[in-house]
């Protein structure tokens, strides 16, 4: 009897060598969370964030699943609760999203600028394009640029584009006056082989921005405890090593 019970007991143990306790894959394994971005991850910016919030969500316990989504519709899903938040949006981006709760501590400050390829054109800030006719162009969903252009142009000098890459083309050909963007995002895209020659500068910074994590209202205690470890990734400098990671990375 004692060596059937020996048995068993080898047996038993076995089983929780190989399959662990019951629920423990459950309890071991992180949650994941759906988080929505304006970037591919293809791009520079689009794979900085997904390193700095994969590192950010991993000391939460939880997985992120990086999703991309156009503006509008990143909107849409993270409003609706569809997906957790949003990673990277400007301070002001959830007046009209009220489901969504702004995580304080910026992840970075960005300037929103404008650039041309005419230097005559000289501006300082929003106020001097009063009066105006130039034709400008600023990519759909940027809703802050939006609403800023909405007071101080005539509507019909103002066009959306699906993508800043294009604006920059539409500028670079002449067909345009005016490009209005993220000053970081388009200082690669200017070098490259293709928009070099076409003299692009940045003729005014029209604002600085901070950019912030948006999460849905469901998740509101989430919001201080992230808060507190972008504040501490950056004070180790992670952010902006994360960010030069990824330039290197995807380097032509």
């Amino acid at each position: 009897m004692r060596n059937a019970n020996t048995v068993i007991l080898i047996l038993f143990l076995g089983c929780i060598w190989s399959f662990g306790l019951p629920g423990a894959s459950l309890s071991s394994a992180a949650e994941k969370i759906r988080m929505a971005s304006l970037r591919e991850e293809k791009t520079v910016d689009g794979l900085a964030l997904k390193l700095v919030y994969t590192d950010a969500f991993r000391r939460m316990g939880k997985e992120l699943v990086y999703l991309y989504y156009p503006p509008k519709r990143g909107s849409l899903m993270a409003n609706s609760g569809q997906v957790e938040g949003e990673l990277a949006r400007g301070a002001r981006y959830n007046g009209r999203f009220p489901n969504l709760v702004m995580v304080p501590e910026p992840i970075i400050i960005i300037n929103i600028s404008g650039f041309v390829v005419d230097p005559t054109i000289q501006l300082r800030g929003w106020e001097s394009l009063v009066g105006t006719n130039y034709r400008i162009d600023y990519m759909r969903g940027q809703l802050g640029i939006q609403n800023r252009l909405q007071k101080v142009t005539r509507p019909e000098n103002v066009t959306v584009v699906s993508h800043w890459l294009q604006g920059l083309r539409k500028l670079a050909s002449g067909r345009t006056d005016i490009y209005i963007g993220i000053e970081r995002t388009l200082k690669d895209a200017r070098s490259s082989p293709k928009l070099n020659r076409a003299g692009i500068a940045c003729c005014c910074v029209f604002e600085e921005q901070t950019i912030h994590t948006f999460l849905h209202k469901r998740h509101r205690h989430l919001v201080d405890p992230l808060a507190g470890i972008i504040k501490e990734m950056k004070k180790a400098g992670l952010i902006e090593k994360y960010i030069q990671t990824a330039r290197l990375k995807l380097k032509p």
